[in-house]
């Protein structure tokens, strides 16, 4: 088991509770709003939140998706989430279902990984060509070196990124940055396409 898995698995329980106060509060539902509206408007057949904890960003989509599958490494995490979708325990870069998908998300968990190229991999794999991947991560800042320490005062590491980096992560893979977005008070969103599809 990682850091980061035992760290999750130790805050579980009072997770969402916790996500629901004061700061946390206000940072989460900043950013929910910024990572919504990059999404298309219509519906979708097949979605996959990747790193979906709880469940937040995951039932932020719910409505609009056919199928939801939720991934992550944390079973404790994913018992938590309230509504129907697939559960998956599993490290995001091990995860092969086997078909693409119209919806990738990562909202939140890109940066406890400690190879970002191998999951923007992944999310190049699982998205079809015309298909739609959405993340959120922090960003190189004050405030992103502070939510940095937070967690590694718990032992975990977090990467902190720069816009520069997000573009070069993309190309590498075949993806581009379609849309990329600072948003307060540490983060930043962006929506990726695949390159042929541009």
């Amino acid at each position: 088991m990682n850091p980061s898995q035992k760290y999750f698995d130790s805050v579980a329980a009072s997770y969402n509770e916790d996500s629901r106060r004061g700061f946390w509060r206000v940072v989460r539902n900043i950013e929910s709003k910024a990572f919504m509206k990059l999404l298309n408007s219509g519906r979708y057949d097949k979605a996959v939140d990747l790193g979906s904890g709880s469940g937040h960003y995951s039932g932020l989509i719910r409505p609009r998706c056919q199928e939801l599958y939720c991934v992550d490494f944390s079973r404790k995490m994913l018992d938590l989430i309230p509504f129907s979708c697939f559960k998956v325990e599993s490290d995001i870069t091990c995860f092969g279902p086997g078909f693409y998908f119209d919806l990738v998300i990562c909202a939140g968990s890109l940066e406890f990984s400690s190879h970002p190229n191998e999951v923007f991999k992944k999310m190049a794999e699982l998205s079809h060509s015309e298909g739609e991947i959405v993340c959120l991560v922090p960003r190189f800042s004050l405030l992103g070196f502070f939510y940095k320490i937070f967690h590694l005062s718990h032992g975990v590491k977090v990467h902190l990124f720069r816009e520069k980096e997000l573009h070069q992560l993309a190309r590498r893979n075949g993806l581009k940055v379609e849309v990329l977005q600072r948003i307060p008070l540490f983060s930043m969103v962006f929506k990726l396409k695949h390159k042929e599809a541009s």
